[in-house]
């Protein structure tokens, strides 16, 4: 009874003592916004109405919108209940990860069944105008629409949290305070200004193909060749504005090994970077190489030889054995020059 504004049904709200699934309720808290059906559901989880915001409150600060606070699990204005757009966008996000409710904000209707204390089925119909068109009311129907609440105080305006998805991509916008004007619903007008802009203005595109060639290294000790060809192993998609200028998208290769044969066909020696505007990276993609190499065992061996002679354990080696036959030779000068003045 304590339940204002917005009922389960017009005719037919939630009567005292009648029994309901949680699901119908919840179907007729999202599809509706019943507020009797959110009162029952928060006696029903909380214990009490209090007790319920105070959930509501702590699942808030979890999720990080820490400039929103609960006093009624309805929505109707209290002005110690605050939110923001941005707080609200944080918790439609995390309503989103919810398959069954987004499944139930997306119906375009609902039936409950009778009851012990309701004799008819009540139908209930989707109010968010971006979902179900109306007689009678402007269309703000918006395909791909799949939720997630719309409504209206007085001291709130017109709101309406949206989320679309088309072809890979999912956005969510949020319109609070909006005002209507000679039947002009700016909630619904803005939001479907949004997702439009988001939708025509955004794709993923390709800004690197996969198998496509990169660059050339050197090679050493290989027997026929003296380079080998790096390709992208993967295509880098990315989302990107649909006309972006191609100088905002810049390809780094970044190689981080020597090429020494043998080399087998897709060994890595780097990685390709994207990036846009010089700050954002796109995405990356290893740089591999396009065909084997074999190796000449002649080069290896003059190689290792190379690399012992010029090893510093060598170099060390080399110089103490020249300063002990130095000291050898002045120790044989002396020893021989103290048995010549003998025999004299």
């Amino acid at each position: 009874n304590r339940a204002s504004g917005t009922k389960l049904n017009p005719t037919r709200p939630v009567k005292s003592g009648e029994g309901f699934t949680a699901r119908e309720l919840l179907y007729g808290l999202l599809v509706t916004g019943a507020n009797d059906a959110a009162e029952v559901l928060a006696e029903y989880v909380g214990g009490t109405r209090e007790d319920f915001c105070a959930m509501m409150n702590q699942k808030a600060a979890d999720i990080g919108a820490h400039d929103t606070h609960f006093t009624n699990p309805t929505g109707m204005h209290d002005d110690n209940m605050v939110t923001t757009a941005y707080d609200t966008a944080l918790i439609a996000r995390y309503a989103y990860y919810i398959n069954e409710l987004v499944e139930m904000a997306g119906a375009t209707n609902y039936t409950i069944e009778a009851t012990e204390k309701t004799k008819d089925r009540r139908y209930l119909y989707n109010r968010n105008r971006m979902i179900r068109r109306t007689e009678d009311e402007k269309d703000y129907f918006f395909k791909g629409t799949m939720g997630l609440s719309a409504g209206y105080t007085p001291q709130g305006g017109n709101c309406v949290v949206a989320v679309a998805k088309r072809e890979g991509l999912t956005y969510l916008t949020v319109v609070m305070n909006a005002p209507e004007i000679e039947k002009e619903n700016y909630a619904y007008a803005d939001s479907v200004a949004l997702l439009n802009f988001c939708f025509d203005g955004f794709a993923f595109q390709k800004v690197a193909e996969g198998g496509g060639m990169i660059c050339e290294i050197p090679v050493s000790l290989a027997a026929k060749v003296d380079h080998v060809t790096l390709y992208s192993k993967d295509d880098i998609v990315s989302l990107l504005p649909v006309q972006y200028p191609p100088e905002d998208v810049e390809l780094k290769q970044m190689v981080y090994e020597d090429a020494k044969a043998p080399i087998r066909e897709g060994q890595v020696f780097g990685e390709l970077v994207a990036t846009y505007k010089g700050t954002v990276v796109l995405g990356k993609s290893e740089l591999v190489a396009n065909t084997s190499v074999d190796r000449s065992n002649l080069l290896y061996i003059l190689s290792l030889l190379s690399a012992f002679f010029t090893s510093r354990w060598f170099i060390a080696a080399l110089i103490t054995a020249l300063i002990l036959f130095g000291i050898y030779c002045v120790l044989y000068y002396k020893a021989f020059m103290r048995r010549r003045k003998f025999r004299h």
